[in-house]
């Protein structure tokens, strides 16, 4: 039609950035967003504190609820996208090495699954070569 412009639909919602307050690149993304006023939650550690990760599976459904820092709860339909700029980062104090490696692939086999789960975009998925190894 002459003269319809056609309108941008936006996902409502909440985005996640996973990174590290150190890395301009996440920070670059959280502030695009922020200054577009999308709500957005910035994560070193999803499924570590201060947050809050609860997950459910079964055979039928999957379904997650994040909370941080006292903000409300972002269930599964409500995050509108998630960027991921690295691995998770598991404060190494008081771990003997063989335990840390161990909760450290468990905690990225976890997130990675939980992302492929999210029914939103997900922006720099974690690469094979973190859950596919010998």
């Amino acid at each position: 039609m002459a003269g319809h412009k056609r309108s941008r639909q936006t996902r409502p919602g909440v985005f996640v950035v996973i990174g590290s307050p150190q890395d301009a690149c996440a920070l670059a993304v959280r502030a695009a967003l922020e200054a577009r006023r999308r709500p957005t939650i910035f994560l070193t550690n999803p499924l570590a504190s201060p947050g809050r990760f609860a997950w459910r599976l079964d055979d039928e459904q999957c379904a997650s609820e994040l909370r941080w820092e006292g903000g409300p709860p972002a269930r599964d339909g409500q995050i509108a996208g998630a960027f991921v700029r690295r691995g998770l980062w598991i404060d190494p104090a008081g771990w003997q090495p063989d335990d840390l490696a161990y909760l450290q692939a468990e905690t990225q086999a976890a997130l990675l699954a939980w992302l492929w789960s999210l029914r939103c975009p997900v922006v720099n998925r974690f690469p094979s070569a973190v859950w596919y190894q010998p």
